[in-house]
């Protein structure tokens, strides 16, 4: 007789490696099932947590910042800054930028009275004419003009800000919140000259 076909004491036949094979299977997940029970929370029942009725999430909204009127002209309180609107003027042309209708443009100065660095950017202003249409800045404009700066505690920036606007607007009012996105707590609205 040949040794191929007589097994050896030592070697296991089909049957018994897929008894063994199946006795680990059934061992794991008897073992995976005690694990999950001792270390579920107790009175935790998935099967109630999975069909219980769920809240509905609650969305925050966030408010709008109070608003504040003033003149052109006048340094006033926003928030942490004290600002000054200056000269504002009607151009078909800033900064090598033109447009069929026109930009008004406005002068502004900033002063940080915070005792840490605050945001300044062209999103924190809003131009309103006489009929409530808002404007928002022009965001292509970088030197000497608004875009975003971080202001250190005590220093005092000076800016243009541009808005395209249709021509023959009027009734204008800009309205400048005293930070950078939710970081915005108070507003003023400046009637322009």
């Amino acid at each position: 007789m040949d040794d191929r076909q007589t097994p050896r004491s030592n070697e296991m036949t089909y049957g018994q490696q897929t008894k063994r094979n199946s006795l680990i299977l059934l061992g794991a997940v008897v073992v995976v099932f005690a694990l999950i029970y001792l270390f579920a929370p107790e009175g935790t029942d998935t099967v109630a947590q999975e069909s219980a009725v769920k809240p509905a999430p609650t969305t925050v909204v966030p408010t709008e910042a109070p608003i504040q009127t003033a003149q052109a002209g006048v340094e006033t309180a926003l928030g942490q800054f004290a600002v000054t609107v200056g000269a504002s003027s009607i151009t078909q042309e800033v900064a090598g930028n033109t447009t069929v209708d026109q930009f008004v443009v406005v002068d502004l100065t900033f002063k940080n009275n915070d005792t840490r660095a605050r945001d300044l950017s062209h999103s924190i202003a809003t131009l309103i004419d006489g009929s409530g249409v808002e404007y928002k800045a022009s965001d292509f404009l970088r030197d000497g003009f608004l875009y975003y700066e971080t202001v250190n505690p005590g220093l005092t920036r000076s800016y243009k800000i541009a808005f395209e606007t249709p021509a023959g607007i009027s009734g204008l009012k800009l309205r400048l919140k005293d930070g950078v996105a939710f970081a915005a707590e108070t507003a003023v609205e400046f009637t322009l000259k």
